[in-house]
């Protein structure tokens, strides 16, 4: 069995030199062909183990944020094949379809992307996505590793990858939720060091859901909604003073109402932790 590391360029940057990487042997750029500033920062495939590629200095010396990105940038592929085959099949799938002839590129080397994109997909789909890759594993949002595996299927297994809408709706979701909670920690940066991603992002669902009722909401207020919900670990959802504060934002469109209501929160009854 062969074991590789897929890297994704663009969320290493902060963490690694993918210059630097791509000069040495056993290393395949998949976006090669797209010129040299795609290639390092699209998928990079190595023979080299991960805790090789980055120092332990580094790695304990870096932020959280780098950290946590670094988490999610790197995966294990276990494979019978070779390289070659490896990087023809990574080339290959390296677009996603819809219905309507849409084409996107396929994150696939970001674990947050393609555990997004698992979900919504068939078992013909996965076997698709896998190829010859036996074992992909990657971190998850709570910070486990999890290994997609290939499953015998009975279905036409076809490339390249095309969502319906039911499958591109769960997709959408799920990478909203994660652009959200991006913007909740631009707001906060606090945020960053509290609790778990996948915590973190069911508070950003239940901000979506609050956000989309009537009357809708704007983004800003979207983004303070889940700063308020992932700071009081939810609680805020429960507090008659904190939707008091939600309705006056909505009806000025102004998320200050609901930072306000954070800053108050927290320091008249500590219900909102820093």
């Amino acid at each position: 069995m062969n074991e590789f590391v897929l890297v994704d360029g663009a969320l290493a940057r902060g963490m690694l030199d993918c210059q630097a990487l791509l000069r040495q042997p056993g290393v395949w750029a998949i976006y090669e062909d797209l010129g040299t500033e795609a290639a390092a920062v699209g998928p990079i495939l190595t023979t080299t183990p991960a805790n090789m590629l980055i120092d332990a200095g580094t790695l304990a010396n870096a932020s959280l944020p780098a950290r946590r990105a670094w988490g999610y940038a790197h995966a294990s592929l276990q494979t019978s094949e070779d390289a070659a085959a490896v990087v023809t099949h990574l080339r290959r799938s390296r677009y996603l379809y819809t219905q309507d002839g849409q084409r996107f590129f396929l994150r696939y080397a970001d674990a947050r992307c393609l555990l997004a994109l698992w979900a919504a997909l068939e078992e013909p789909q996965r076997k698709a996505l896998l190829g010859p890759v036996e074992r992909w594993t990657v971190l998850s949002a709570d910070r486990k590793s999890v290994s997609l595996l290939a499953s015998a299927v009975n279905q036409a297994v076809t490339t390249p990858l095309k969502l319906n809408g039911r499958s591109l709706e769960t997709l959408t979701r799920a990478m909203w939720s994660w652009s959200l909670l991006g913007a909740a920690e631009e707001a906060d940066e606090a945020l960053v060091e509290k609790g778990s991603d996948a915590s973190a992002l069911l508070w950003c669902d239940r901000a979506t859901a609050i956000a989309n009722e009537e009357p809708r909401s704007g983004f800003a207020v979207e983004t303070m909604l889940a700063v308020a919900l992932i700071r009081s670990d939810g609680r805020a959802d429960s507090d008659a003073t904190f939707h008091q504060a939600l309705h006056r934002a909505r009806q000025a469109n102004d998320a200050h109402e609901i930072q306000r209501w954070i800053v108050e929160a927290r320091a008249m009854s500590g219900a909102v932790h820093p």
